[in-house]
This record gives structure tokens, sequence and C-alpha cells, in this order.
């Protein structure tokens, strides 16, 4: 059996309940985590990031306020479960625990860790930032996910050229481009390559996650959430990450960012 797995902890500045409501929810999920969730209380959740890439897990662990986990692919060797924990530590304090368990051992399974790995990572910074900054703001997701032809290292060489953003230290000022987006901001997280999560600044520092996953064939997914008064924007700005996501997976792409 592998001992694989992922142990992450944040300290979130925010009630309990609320983090509760950001795991446990499908309207709250898709804010920071996966434009498709659905959930059925103690029975199940469903995630996805396209009608293509969903899936339903069994819930295991339904404990309000305190744990969930569910179980993907209960009896078999691919079986992974995945399993939050919430420990408040005053008020408005709570450390939210995520232990993700099941990965394979073997050479061929190395991707799927490793994204796993800078994909929590970023996820939660996500998480974090929307329920310190924006508690209870109205709040959009838009998202945009392709599959290239080309292998990692080159994709994301290709997004590092186009965004042009010369320091990825997180808590760091930036400036970046996004095709036409003149964009500035805070660095939030980039826990390694492949993956970097912004705060905008003209969204209202809203975060703009990146995504850059995979071996030889390199996914890339965009998700920005949008809160407060920049939703009204959601429209041009899910063009504006679609296109985008385009240019990094087209073999003809420049490596010009303008």
């Amino acid at each position: 059996m592998s001992t694989r797995q992922h142990d992450i902890e944040i300290d979130i500045a925010a009630p309990a309940d609320q983090v509760w409501e950001a795991i446990s929810t499908g309207d709250k999920i898709q804010q920071w985590f996966a434009p498709i969730a659905k959930v059925e209380p103690g029975v199940s959740i469903e995630l996805g990031w396209s009608p293509e890439m969903s899936g339903k897990a069994a819930i295991r662990t339904w404990s309000p306020g305190k744990a969930l986990s569910w179980v993907e692919g209960p009896g078999t060797e691919s079986e992974k479960v995945v399993e939050f924990q919430l420990e408040p530590k005053d008020a408005n304090r709570t450390t939210l625990r995520l232990v993700h368990t099941g990965f394979r051992p073997e050479p061929e399974f190395d991707s799927e860790y490793e994204s796993n790995h800078g994909g929590w990572h970023t996820f939660f910074a996500t998480l974090k930032h929307g329920l310190e900054r924006f508690a209870n703001k109205p709040a959009r997701m838009v998202s945009a996910f392709r599959m290239a032809e080309e292998p990692k290292p080159t994709v994301w060489q290709r997004c590092q050229q186009h965004l042009n953003i010369d320091n990825t230290t997180e808590g760091a000022p930036y400036t970046a481009r996004l095709g036409a987006y003149e964009l500035s901001g805070t660095v939030l997280r980039a826990p390694r390559e492949g993956y970097l999560c912004l705060s905008v600044d003209s969204l209202d520092h809203s975060p703009l996650s990146v995504f850059v996953e995979g071996g030889d064939k390199a996914m890339v997914t965009l998700q920005c959430t949008l809160y407060g008064d920049a939703v009204a924007q959601a429209p041009a700005i899910e063009a504006a990450i679609s296109s985008f996501a385009e240019k990094l997976v087209s073999t003809g792409s420049s490596s010009n960012p303008a």
C-alpha cells in the first residue's frame, strides 16, 4: 500500500461555520475549487471542471463544523480519500487541515501526485483570500480549461512569457499582462512550477489562478473568482481567460507577450 499523501494545513481568519460552508456546499465550493460542484449532505459530492471531467464520490465523514471526507474509487487499487478537518482557534479564526491519501507509488503516477500538491496549495490560497476578504459578498467564478499537445515545461514557459511577471515571490507586488488586460496586485501563492495565484487590484482584489499541469500533454486551467462589483465584469473576464488559455496551448503561439 502506498504511503504517499498530501497533508496541508492553513490558518484562516474566519469563523469555523463559514469555513465549513465553504467546503461543504455546492455554491460555495464553486467559488474557490471546482466550477461544477453539487453536494448531497452526508451522501455524495460531485465535482468537475467540465462536463467531460466531472465525477461523483461518496461522502464518508459528515460532521458539520468539524470534518468532511469523501472517497473516490472505493474498494479499488485507485481508491483515494480526501479529508478536511476544522479546528476553531477562536471566534474568528480556524485551522483547516487537508489529508489526501491513496496515491499510487509507481513512477507513472508521479505527475498526478505532484499536480495535486500544487493544485491544493493554489486552491487553498483562493479559499483563504475569499473568506478573509470577501465574506458574505456576491461572488462568481469564471474559468477556462484547455488540453495542449506539448509538455508541461514548454507550456509553462510560454505562460511565464505571456504573463511577463518578474517576481513570483509570495506577498510581492507584481505587474502582468493577460492578453489585452494590464494586471497588477499581489502574488498570493506560487507553490511550485505550473501554479500561480494572484490578487488583481483592478478586479477589487479578486483572485486569479493559473494551473499548468500534466506530463507529455499539458492541461491548462485558469480560474478567476470575482467578488462584489467585479462580478459585473464576468463576461469580459471569462472571454479574456479563455483567449489566454487558447494562446497557451497553441503550438504556433509567439513568445511575445503582447
